[in-house]
């Protein structure tokens, strides 16, 4: 039995096979195409043998906020014969223009330590934030530039890569300087058997912005539509204002016997608010605009998650969720002849990249 490839999702695949067969010289098999799933990947192979690494690619495939701390695979190790050859490789591709997050060394055991850090407001994007620099003291207070004891505070040895015990951090500080491109941290802690631990760290750590959902970087035209339905509930939120929850999908969504959306495209979902009475009545044409007021005519935003409000999420293979974002403002237009719907979408997620999109045809009302 052996390890034949490993398979790694890549939202430019051509790029990172040019940079496997430039560095490393590996070989690269022809492309592989799935029209129905809009799947393409190719094989990577190396001179030696042994396993390859499998380059997949399907479009709008959401990104994780950090590379680090992710359940799973963590790395691959590539031989390249010689601690020569490592530093070699490393100045190759630091004068090529690669960001080298790491310098070549030996690795050993050693410590893992986490902070659980309470700053004052601090710089922000889209995604990202900068902790506060500043000196932080260890203490049971959430006051600004302390540090939290508890779960989520602790310093523990680790061996052959399995973390020990915490040690007890029972006082001493934190000074932190620089943003998330590049900091320098210096600790002087106090552990629990009196003891000292002092140390330092340089490099980037990326902190994500709690305050954004969408993992949407740009504006979004919501693929093809092709089902609609809506359950109506009346009254349920605010008094005498009808709630009505509409749902639009792709072609190739669909429900399991676990009601689970399963397949590949868009799920829309906005919550409508309005002054119809009857359960019998098409979804009322008109305007309704994203906010948080719940009277007639608005939509409810997105909020928490996905499904939590109004949400346009892409699924891009059998039930694994891709880039999804909130609807926080804009509107959203519904009329009906006919028996047919046309709903025109053209809302902002909360990264303020707009959305838009419209569907025609039939909602069945259920």
């Amino acid at each position: 039995m052996k390890i034949e490839h490993i398979a790694i999702w890549a939202d430019n695949p051509d790029a990172l096979c040019e940079f496997y067969v430039n560095y490393f010289g590996a070989a690269t098999s022809a492309k592989y195409h799935n029209p129905k799933r809009n799947f393409t990947s190719r094989f990577l192979s190396f001179e030696d043998g042994g396993a390859r690494i499998e380059v997949m690619h399907i479009p709008e495939m959401a990104n994780p906020e950090s590379r680090g701390n992710l359940k799973g695979l963590a790395h691959l190790a590539i031989s390249v014969g010689s601690r020569e050859a490592v530093d070699t490789l490393t100045e190759r591709l630091r004068a090529d223009g690669h960001t080298i997050t790491g310098e070549p060394r030996t690795t050993g055991d050693g410590y893992y330590m986490k902070l659980d850090l309470v700053a004052p407001e601090a710089a922000k994007d889209d995604v990202y934030i900068d902790i506060a620099p500043g000196s932080y003291t260890i203490g049971n207070y959430p006051v600004v530039y302390s540090i939290l004891m508890g779960q989520y505070t602790f310093l523990s040895p680790v061996t052959d890569g399995v973390s020990g015990d915490d040690l007890g951090i029972v006082s001493g500080t934190v000074e932190v300087d620089g943003d998330n491109e590049g900091y320098t941290i210096t600790f002087e802690l106090t552990i629990r058997d009196g003891s000292t631990f002092n140390g330092s760290y340089t490099g980037p750590i990326r902190v994500q912005n709690p305050s954004r959902l969408s993992t949407f970087r740009s504006d979004f035209e919501i693929p093809e539509m092709t089902r609609g339905s809506v359950r109506h509930t009346s009254e349920t939120f605010k008094q005498g204002v009808d709630t009505w929850f509409l749902q639009l999908t792709g072609p190739d969504i669909y429900l399991d016997e676990n009601r689970r959306f399963r397949g590949t495209g868009p799920v829309v979902q906005i919550t409508l608010y309005s002054n119809v009475v009857s359960a019998g009545s098409p979804l009322p044409n008109g305007t309704y605009t994203f906010d948080e007021s719940m009277e007639a005519g608005s939509a409810n935003i997105g909020i928490e998650q996905p499904g939590v409000g109004s949400w346009v999420v892409m699924f891009n293979s059998d039930g694994e969720m891709g880039n999804s974002g909130p609807l926080c403002s804009g509107e959203v237009t519904t009329s009906y002849s006919d028996g047919v719907y046309t709903i025109t979408i053209d809302a902002y997620d909360d990264l303020n990249n707009n959305i838009t999109g419209t569907y025609r045809g039939e909602v069945e009302l259920l």
